[in-house]
């Protein structure tokens, strides 16, 4: 069988468009294929099993979020809490711009959609979000660190913050979701400034 360069590509962004559209248990394999224009037979010779393109597809929404959102937000020609500020923008706009590129921003983020999905089905999926959600906390975690030493804001457990504000992020897709209100998800998103402690 002749295999096309860029079929495993077409797979994994099916497979994300998909997922996150439906979640993990609502797509088949079947459902990819048909999608992505892709013969079964190609599909089990790139993934071992849905699982695995679920694995693949993770890393492929963790690698353009850092890229277009968290690596651009946080870079450091500004202040660290203007960059946090600068990282809510960036969420806010993208929900706006979701509506013009006829994508649904209420499919929320997919790391929390996975997570509530099936982190007790799946172990190694499990295990797959917690790594990135402890990049994602990372992230935060180091500016916060930046933003006592330049003493923006008084000694705090940068860690815990840190994660307290990942846990409104995700909050936020969450309930913009069940309330099928992207403006909701925009109030909550600047409403999490206020977690982090001022001088």
């Amino acid at each position: 069988m002749t295999r096309h360069p860029d079929t495993k590509e077409r797979l994994i962004t099916t497979g994300l468009a998909l997922m996150h559209a439906r979640g993990y248990n609502a797509v088949g394999v079947q459902d990819i294929c048909a999608e992505a224009h892709v013969h079964k037979g190609s599909f089990y010779y790139y993934f071992p099993s849905k699982r695995d393109l679920a694995i693949a597809v993770i890393d492929r929404f963790w690698e353009t979020f850092q890229s277009e959102i968290l690596t651009p937000a946080f870079a450091d020609d500004i202040s660290p809490l203007e960059r946090f500020q600068r990282f809510c923008d960036m969420i806010c706009q993208l929900m706006q711009n979701s509506f013009h590129d006829q994508a649904d921003p209420l499919n929320g983020c997919l790391l929390g959609n996975f997570s509530l999905e099936l982190s007790r089905q799946d172990e190694g999926i499990r295990g797959k979000l917690r790594e990135i959600f402890e990049q994602f906390v990372g992230v935060f975690e180091r500016t916060l660190a930046e933003a006592v030493e330049a003493e923006e804001v008084p000694p705090i457990d940068t860690l815990m913050v840190a994660q307290e504000i990942v846990a409104c992020y995700e909050g936020a897709a969450v309930l913009a979701k069940a309330y099928d209100n992207t403006d909701l998800a925009e109030r909550l998103l600047k409403r999490t400034l206020e977690i982090i402690p001022q001088v």
